[in-house]
């Protein structure tokens, strides 16, 4: 289980974690989060003091806090090494040969 304090204007960036599904919790503040299914459609929702939000098991996914308040989470996964893979660094943070 993680705490995760994210600030006005905070966003944690689209990323997927592999080897386990997500559960996050919104104890305090509001938060958007979302997903993109399997069939690339995207899925976005306003979470707000006690909702949950579930991450399927390599589903991309992301969380800002756009409210006027910091927002606490609380994140947990089905498996103590979940994997963690952000979108923007494995497409312009790779080794791939540029040309």
């Amino acid at each position: 289980m993680a705490r995760l304090d994210l600030s006005c204007g905070g966003v944690i960036p689209m990323h997927s974690h592999s080897g386990a599904s997500e559960i996050l919790l919104i104890p305090e503040g509001s938060i958007n989060a979302g997903f993109i299914s399997l069939n690339n459609i995207a899925y976005t929702k306003t979470l707000k003091k006690g909702d949950i939000m579930v991450f399927s098991k390599g589903l991309l996914h992301f969380q800002v806090n756009s409210g006027p308040v910091p927002a606490l989470l609380w994140s947990s996964f089905s498996t103590s090494n979940p994997g963690l893979q952000v979108l923007s660094n494995a497409l312009f943070s790779n080794n791939l040969p540029s040309g």
